[in-house]
């Protein structure tokens, strides 16, 4: 599977079951430490109002 995520959008995944899984990154520019062009927003962060509980019927 192919995901196009737009720049600027912010963006997570959640593994469901007990397989591994494996994402690669393609990215347009190389990550730079000291000028990074992303931020960060903690998964469980009230404020993107998200529930990460899963109820599997």
């Amino acid at each position: 599977m192919l995901l196009l995520i737009p720049k600027g959008v912010a963006h997570g995944y959640r593994v469901l079951g007990e397989t591994p899984l494996q994402i690669v990154y393609f990215t347009t520019e190389s990550y730079d430490p000291k000028n990074p062009d992303e931020k960060r927003i903690a998964w469980n962060d009230e404020t993107i109002g998200f529930n990460w509980e899963t109820t599997f019927k």
